[in-house]
Formats: structure tokens, sequence, C-alpha cells
């Protein structure tokens, strides 16, 4: 099995970038999209996104999470486009999903898929109703019975944000920050990707715990670095044997 992973996407009207990117990642079997998918969140948007994936990728099982622009026009439309994608691989996965927006798949009998769809208000993220989509989360993982998980979550943790420094707040409030931290150190044996940041892409590895921690950049040009150095847009690419790959686009 092979994942194709981009972030940012800010689609707008213009398809080439979304174009290139995919076809950059034609060898991958499932590709995850880890929000920020239309700049403005408008149906027609969507709806371009939607259709420019069924023509780069018709074979590819294709799973995403919003992130703050696409929540622009309130949540009602990015739900549409993400139960449109979801309910497309009816026939290959069963979808479990929580009250508020999270879902799992399982992948294989090694993996699953665990996605978390945080609201944003006042540039802020949040997970409503108590931070049920954590319930929903910790609950999957606690079940035991599958040696490998992917979690997707547009905003990083702040403690792998790669611009993060000592005086900045998480994006989530503290205390979702510090309970999602919880649960991703207590049950491990992990792939945590985010996006968000526009900082180029980072990998970071806690061996301890057997947790890879993935913030994309952008497909769009990203900055990276405190010196502000303008660096390609990007994709990765997971092989079945776990090597993670950056592929930087075209200008």
């Amino acid at each position: 099995m092979t994942y194709g992973l981009l972030s940012d996407l800010h689609y707008s009207s213009k398809p080439y970038r979304l174009r290139s990117a995919l076809r950059a990642l034609h060898q991958a079997n499932i590709i995850m999209i880890v929000g920020d998918i239309a700049d403005r969140g408008t149906q027609q948007q969507f709806s371009d996104v939607r259709k420019i994936l069924s023509e780069e990728a018709p074979h590819a099982a294709i799973f995403s999470v919003c992130g703050n622009h696409d929540l622009r026009e309130g949540n009602q439309i990015y739900k549409v486009f993400e139960n449109d994608l979801l309910e497309s691989l009816s026939s290959q996965y069963i979808v479990e999903r929580s009250q508020t927006g999270a879902y799992y798949v399982q992948i294989n009998t090694d993996t699953d898929l665990i996605g978390l769809n945080p609201l944003y208000h006042q540039k802020i993220f949040h997970f409503p109703a108590g931070g049920e989509q954590l319930a929903f989360l910790e609950a999957k993982l606690s079940a035991g019975n599958i040696a490998r998980h992917i979690v997707l979550c547009h905003p990083p943790l702040i403690a792998h944000n790669p611009q993060r420094s000592t005086e900045m707040p998480p994006y989530l409030p503290k205390e979702q920050d510090q309970r999602l931290q919880s649960i991703v150190n207590k049950y491990g044996h992990m792939l945590f990707i985010s996006g968000h940041t526009h900082f180029a892409p980072t990998i970071e590895r806690d061996e301890l715990r057997d947790v890879t921690y993935i913030n994309d950049g952008s497909i769009n040009p990203t900055v990276a670095g405190n010196k502000g150095e303008t660096k390609r847009g990007n994709v990765f690419q997971i092989d079945a044997d776990g090597a993670i790959h950056c592929i930087s686009l075209k200008r």
C-alpha cells in the first residue's frame, strides 16, 4: 500500500498546482488531504476540487479533513465534500463516524486511519462538545487490535509545530492540545499528520513511542526557516515499507 499526502491546497480557480500535485502521486493507492482544500470554502471550489480528484486520481481512495479556510462559509459545505469522498469508498471500507465530525476507517488488518475535524472560531481551532472527537479517537486506539495508526488533523500539536517557540500559544485550546498529545503519547505506533503552518515540510520522530509527526507544507510555494526562504510546494509519498519521500513540485 502506497500513501500520498498533500495539504494546504488553497484551491481558488486555477487547477494547475493541484493537478501537478496529484500527478506526482500517481503511484498512491490512498491519498490523504490534510485541510485547507478550498481557499474560500465555497461550494464551487469544492466542486472543482472533487472533479479534479476524480480525473487525476480515479483509482485512489481519498480521505480528507478540514482546515480553517474550508470553514469560511460554515462547515456544511465541507461536510458534503467529505461525505461524498467517504461514500464513494463504501464498497471498499466501513466508515465509523463520531457525533461531531471525526471518522474511523480500518485500511487493512494492520493499519487504521482516524480523521479529526476541529472547528475554527476567532483564530483558534477547537473540538466541540467537550472534545467528543478526542474521546472517539481514544476509544478507537484503545481497542488494541491494530498495529499502526494514521491520524489526520489540520492544526499541529504545539510540541511538534515547526513554528513553535516558548511564547507561542497552541493552535488548539491548551487543554485540548495537551489532551490530544497525551493520547498520542499513550498509544503510540502512529503517523500523526498535520498542515496549516506553510512552514515547509518537517518530519519529527519519537522513537520511544514509535510516533512520526509530519507537518506538511503546502502544494504551493511556502516559507522555510527563520530567514524566510521560499521553498517549492511539496507532496509526500509513504511507501509500504514505511519509507517517507518528500517530493518537490515545479514552480
